[in-house]
């Protein structure tokens, strides 16, 4: 038996601090290798956790479940996301360490091991901090030289899925973007029709049509502004055309709004072409505005903060 820190058994899911599990006598450590210190995240999708490799390094493992990916189709492009992301090398994109299967039978799944990113979701900032707008346009100025690499790749990468949840801010201020959708990819695909990926309120119109263009990932920056600037889910505040009514809930410069209202152009035409056109706007913006940009979170009262009511049409997700 050896003698480990307190982990996470991946074969059972309890907490044991030696390998074999002391509860299910089976291999606690994932694949051998990895001692499971916290769970990051579960859903429908999969589970995320803070794990250590053998070398001591703290990284971040994504078991995505076989069950999940029934059809070959829907493996072929489980394993396509992992090798796009083998290949995307931007130091505010966390780097593929390693994957492998594991398990059997209905419990086999397969692990993406990432650099793990530490920090803090802009969706948790969100619960104790007011953006100003000067902050808001120093959160795209971050994200668009991230975009700008992502689409750049031959062919384009894109996210399909920007909202505050997917974007951690490092200690030094920076921000990462997470959560490159593999898994969604192949939960679409198994639910037949066209593949639509993305969270309701930030989704482009043209997601419901299971397409995707680089413009999509610049509507989803409109909702993320939207979500920043009102501490409203976009999915809240959604009309009978499913627009984003944004301007009632906040006053901002002229100019900002009309970045904004752009960037959430129901027609992909009518949106900046490209990141680098959407930078260059919103470095125009910025000009006009002379407040700081990102400090400290300043402590406020907690305003409730609307979660959406409205459903993904048949074929999504929420």
């Amino acid at each position: 038996m050896n003698v480990v820190k307190e982990m996470i058994c991946a074969s059972c899911g309890g907490m044991t601090e030696s390998d074999p599990c002391v509860v299910c006598d089976d291999q606690a450590t994932l694949n051998g290798e990895y001692q499971l210190l916290e769970c990051l995240g579960r859903g429908g999708f999969g589970t995320t956790y803070l794990a250590e490799g053998p070398d001591g390094v703290r990284v971040a493992v994504k078991e995505l479940p076989y069950h999940l990916a029934a059809s070959p189709k829907a493996r072929e492009l489980l394993f396509r996301e992992i090798r796009i992301l083998r290949e995307l090398d931007h130091q505010a994109i966390p780097k593929y360490l390693a994957d492998f299967s594991t398990g059997r039978g209905r419990h086999r799944v397969h692990c993406l091991v990432q650099e793990y990113v530490e920090g803090h979701t802009l969706a948790h900032e969100m619960e104790n901090h007011r953006y100003s707008p000067a902050e808001v346009l120093d959160v795209l100025d971050k994200l668009l030289p991230i975009l700008t690499y992502l689409h750049s790749l031959s062919p384009p990468v894109i996210h399909r899925d920007i909202k505050p949840a997917n974007i951690i801010r490092r200690r030094d201020g920076s921000l990462a973007l997470v959560d490159f959708g593999s898994v969604r990819d192949v939960l679409a695909t198994t639910l037949g029709g066209s593949t639509v990926i993305g969270t309701f309120g930030y989704m482009a119109p043209e997601q419901f049509r299971g397409d995707a263009v680089p413009q999509t990932d610049l509507h989803a920056l409109g909702a993320l502004a939207v979500a920043l600037l009102t501490r409203k889910e976009p999915a809240a505040v959604l009309d009978e055309q499913n627009r984003i009514t944004w301007r009632r809930f906040t006053d901002v410069h002229p100019a900002l709004g009309e970045l904004v209202d752009d960037l959430l152009a129901p027609e992909v035409a009518q949106r900046p072409a490209t990141a680098v056109e959407g930078a260059k706007r919103v470095a125009l913006v910025a000009d006009l505005i002379t407040e700081p940009a990102y400090a400290d979170p300043r402590p406020f009262e907690p305003e409730p903060f609307e979660e959406p009511i409205a459903t993904v049409p048949q074929g999504g997700r929420s």
